[in-house]
């Protein structure tokens, strides 16, 4: 059944914290109408193959919503216009090669409804927000937070396989008392090598669906918002849809953010037709957090005996000195560091670490870095190379008020070591083979930072054998998420001042 976006949410009172009543008579009405509609729609649906009725639950038509039009004639399916490329054959034998095995079909039939639109929908689901209204008042709460994951939700087919569970692991540090922020890092997947890359980027073992950017994006912003929690500070890596997505979304939920784009993105190569290239954001809530300054940076060139070599790399680097209300200012910082799973790669990732850290201790403040280092931890069984910019990366002291201590990693504080894996993929083409399962993305912090707890990676068992990403999660990397303690400041802050 087709729902409006102003039905989606009539089931519940309005937002406590749009400060603007309802008429729950009118509501119970509309609930009503909408359980005789579910009968109707039942006894219509009997007999109907589920992927004919996924393909009508997919349409995304609204009443008084103009149907996004593809440019291209009626699907013979869904007898109504779309991308029939996109929405592909919806046999029985499609069907059968698109999913495994005790996984719902849902289909690459979204319609093709333009991000802005999209933005507007969700935001009108989770403040009631009304169209030429200001930006909303939102008060940044749990409660609140669970409507955001749930208008997203609202805007994908009802029979979407529920994103992977993940729980909470209080860490291990003696808890001290300070100033509260939580702190999220995610390589979020680039479109341009995946779902926009003619070769998906490899990842031939996914249903070529999940890779679609209109599904992927809507379980993107889920993932950010449903653990009840608002992150304060979000580092993210491989975004190629900072302007026409991440930033007009997240800037109407109250964030800002900063956006670093590689000099030569690989999405230039992949999807050249797309006009995509991937970078490092930065985005922090400003409601809590003041910036006080941002730079960016790009990591040099070096030859085989450590010297300069003049030029520059295709890495960057965010660096945002910020102030959480209360508490000492710090520096966050974003990277992605090089790729290659060599032993040039992994002296280059090193080189650009340690360039890195040495940045970082020029501004004499306590530091957050969110990156996908592409480096495991020392010691990992079957490493083809030794790791270096791992152990630099804990290792190297940084001098900081006349006292000199390392960076360390938020999730191994936590759980006594590093998650056995944050990302877990197949693919095959371009020299990626096979499966791998390994840590690379990683949460750093000072010494005066404190962790008290870590969101987890999803439970092994719970990941489908495709791995990701999927239906049930919209990157190949998973989302780390970290509760820290800063020292509270010795003056006042700058938000109260």
């Amino acid at each position: 059944m087709k729902r409006s976006a102003a039905q989606a949410s009539s089931g519940h009172s309005p937002c406590p914290e749009t400060g603007r009543g309802g008429d729950r008579g009118t509501r119970r009405k509309v609930v009503d109408k909408e359980e005789e509609g579910k009968e109707e729609e039942e006894e219509k649906h009997v007999g109907v193959p589920v992927h004919e009725q996924l393909l009508e639950l997919c349409t995304n038509e609204r009443p008084g919503m103009p149907q996004a039009s593809s440019g291209h004639p009626p699907c013979p399916k869904a007898g109504r216009e779309g991308d029939c490329e996109a929405r592909r054959k919806v046999d029985n034998e499609d069907e059968g090669n698109c999913r495994s095995e005790g996984t719902p079909y849902v289909g690459a039939c979204l319609a093709k409804v333009p991000a802005q639109e999209q933005i507007a929908q969700l935001l009108e689901l989770c403040t009631n927000a009304r169209p030429g209204m200001a930006q909303p008042l939102l008060r940044r709460t749990a409660s609140l937070s669970g409507d955001i994951e749930g208008a997203a939700r609202s805007l994908l087919p009802a029979e979407t396989p529920a994103l992977y569970p993940r729980v909470w692991v209080n860490g291990v540090e003696a808890p001290r008392e300070g100033v509260q922020l939580k702190f999220m890092q995610f390589n979020v997947l680039a479109d341009g090598l995946s779902g926009e890359d003619p070769s998906k980027g490899g990842f031939n073992a996914v249903p070529p669906q999940s890779l679609d950017w209109q599904f992927r994006r809507i379980n993107l912003v889920r993932e950010i918002f449903r653990q009840g929690v608002w992150p304060d500070i979000i580092s993210m890596e491989e975004v190629d849809h900072y302007y026409d997505w991440f930033e007009p979304l997240l800037t109407q939920l109250g964030y800002a953010g900063k956006y670093k784009a590689k000099p030569n993105s690989p999405c230039k190569k992949t999807a050249p037709h797309s006009g995509l290239e991937d970078g490092c954001a930065l985005f922090w809530r400003t409601d809590t957090v003041t910036m006080m300054n941002i730079e960016t940076m790009n990591f040099n060139n070096y030859n085989d005996d450590g010297t300069l070599t003049g030029e520059k790399s295709n890495q960057v680097a965010i660096l945002a000195t910020l102030q959480v209300r209360g508490a000492v200012p710090v520096v966050a910082a974003v990277t992605h560091l090089s790729a290659a799973k060599t032993v040039e790669g992994e002296q280059a990732r090193s080189q650009q670490m340690n360039e890195l850290i040495e940045h970082l201790e020029t501004f004499q403040l306590p530091c957050i870095v969110g990156l996908d280092m592409n480096a495991e931890p020392p010691n990992v069984p079957g490493a083809k190379y030794p790791a270096k910019a791992y152990p630099l990366a804990i290792s190297k002291q940084m001098l900081i008020h006349g006292e000199k201590a390392p960076l360390r990693s938020a999730y191994a504080l936590a759980m006594g070591k590093e998650p056995n894996w944050t990302t877990w993929k197949k693919r095959t083409g371009r020299g990626k083979q096979g499966e791998v399962s390994h840590t690379i993305d990683y949460v750093l912090i000072s010494p005066e930072i404190r962790c008290s707890r870590v969101l987890l990676p999803p439970a092994d068992k719970d990941v489908v054998p495709e791995r990701l990403p999927g239906w049930s999660y919209p990157s190949d990397h998973v989302a780390l998420l970290a509760e820290l303690s800063l020292p509270f400041a010795v003056t006042k802050s700058v938000g109260d001042i």
